[in-house]
């Protein structure tokens, strides 16, 4: 993983120790320095290679703490005053207020509404 020619796209096999992945042609290579050395210097790896480091190296200036702060500001504000959130005040009121069967029916449909919700959302990230 230090060696200058290694270090960019070699990973370790977690299943088995005696072999490397090349994440730019995703395959496997025995672990061996000279063969990995070997397989640097084929054609394969080096037009995968020209082509990974062209597309994978963007250059981006660390955030300040002023931008953090501001980003986790924003998230947190988001978080608190989401539909999600609404959804969670609303079934605590309805608990809360509402003792007899009717809170049954008020809490399950908002137990709904939350799943429908979460659904839309996680539909939305991916």
């Amino acid at each position: 993983k230090t060696h200058p020619k290694l270090k960019d796209w070699i990973q370790e096999k977690l299943m088995n120790k005696t072999q490397a992945y090349c994440t730019y042609y995703k395959c496997n290579i025995q672990c061996k320095l000279n063969d990995l050395l070997s397989y640097a210097e084929t054609k394969k790896h080096k037009s995968n290679c020209g082509s990974h480091m062209q597309t994978n190296k963007l250059p981006f200036k660390s955030s300040s703490f002023k931008t953090q702060e501001q980003e986790a500001t924003l998230a947190l504000y988001i978080s608190q005053h989401s539909a999600i959130a609404l959804i969670d005040h609303f079934s605590i009121l309805c608990k809360n207020k509402f003792n007899d069967g009717e809170a049954d029916i008020h809490s399950q449909s908002s137990r709904q509404h939350h799943r429908n919700e979460a659904r839309l959302i996680q539909s939305r990230l991916s």
